[in-house]
């Protein structure tokens, strides 16, 4: 039997989370995706109603992991158009394209800090995965992190002091490792069971106390969240399924997930999105549907999930408000969506004080969402 049914859904999202209509949210920003419709990868922005479609990027090579600027003016973003892996930034219409690093071996995972000033991003140049950082106008660069172990994508914590990102160690095990960008002190984050574990997604909170990260291993995957003051870990999610994907919601009280754990009761192992309390509590199955759905990130008000899906047969960018029965489909486009980035909140009073359209996004998700890779 499928479980649970709507309406009990809808009675429990009432006590978890605010509802609202199916309408897309009005309060955010343009959304940045990458898609493969016209052939190679390439970056789009469109509203989240799905109105104003762009292509920003085009010609041969492909572009990727856009990563939107504090102020929503600019796009930094990894691109092979002069045979490299480099990183790039342009205006958020597509203006003004700026090469930002330049070396044979690859460089990608842009990410800015939360000033603006600089773009944290992971290079092969060492011929380990390392993570740098450039100064958005000079160009400078400085090298954060100098071991012979591959890192993972860089994740800066909101007050922009410290670095975190992940460690593949040895056995191909994982660690979270934050780095303090004033004495370039390290700290291993990972309790002993995820340590084990071969790939480990992370994300800070809004307020850069806590930071959750899944732990995904051969048995499946578990959602950790440390509390970084106190130096403890609260395993959140304890089962045999694989729970990936956490993202924390604006006000910090929640968090959103991927989770197959419905899957051996409906015959299926596809993944759909969930929301729980910020402490593991009364995990909610939001999308509910047989198709694979992916990569939540929140609108700015808490009351609407970003998605992609393989619902249409073809990947797309989906909003749904939680407690509602069904998405609004964003993307139409007949290639597949591989990856999104949505405004952050920070954007609407940067807009507000160039005279532009005043909108604001979501909860900055450290990077790109990704279904496929």
């Amino acid at each position: 039997m499928r479980w649970p049914c709507w309406a009990w859904v809808a009675g429990l999202a009432a006590s978890v989370l605010p509802l609202g209509g199916l309408a897309a949210p009005e309060t955010d920003g343009p959304i940045v995706f990458v898609s493969t419709a016209g052939g190679d990868a390439q970056i789009y922005s469109v509203r989240p109603d799905g109105s104003a479609l762009k292509a920003l990027t085009t010609g041969p090579g492909e572009n990727t992991q856009p990563a939107w600027s504090p102020d929503g003016r600019r796009i930094a973003f990894t691109s092979m158009r002069d045979g490299n892996m480099e990183i790039y930034i342009m205006d958020a219409d597509g203006g003004h394209l700026r090469r930002l690093t330049d070396h044979p071996l690859p460089d990608n995972a842009p990410e800015w800090s939360p000033d603006g000033r600089t773009i944290a991003f992971r290079s092969y140049r060492d011929r380990h995965a390392n993570v740098y950082l450039v100064d958005v106008d000079s160009g400078g660069l400085q090298r954060l992190t100098d071991t012979p172990i591959d890192k993972g994508p860089p994740h800066w914590a909101p007050d922009g002091q410290r670095v975190a990102h992940t460690e593949i160690g040895m056995l191909s095990s994982s660690h979270v490792m934050v780095v303090a960008l004033q004495d370039r002190q390290r700290r291993d984050l990972t309790s002993k069971a995820a340590s084990k574990t071969k790939n480990v997604q992370i994300r800070w909170s809004p307020d850069g106390q806590r930071l959750a990260y899944a732990a995904i291993g051969s048995k499946g995957g578990e959602i950790h969240v440390v509390d970084i003051a106190a130096d403890r870990t609260d395993r959140l999610t304890q089962d045999t399924f694989d729970d990936s994907a956490p993202t924390w919601s604006p006000d910090g009280a929640r968090i959103a997930f991927v989770s197959n754990r419905e899957g051996p009761r409906i015959g299926r192992a596809s993944g759909e999105i969930y929301v729980m309390n910020a402490d593991g509590s009364q995990a909610l199955n939001v999308t509910q549907h047989p198709a694979h759905d992916d990569s939540p990130a929140w609108s700015a008000d808490g009351r609407s999930l970003y998605f992609m899906s393989l619902r249409d047969g073809v990947s797309r960018l989906y909003v749904q408000r939680v407690g509602d029965s069904a998405p609004k489909p964003i993307t139409s486009l007949q290639g597949h969506v591989l990856m999104y980035a949505v405004r952050p909140p920070a954007a609407a009073t940067a807009s507000a004080d160039a005279g532009t359209q005043v909108t604001s996004g979501t909860i900055p998700t450290n990077g790109t969402n990704t279904l496929w890779r």
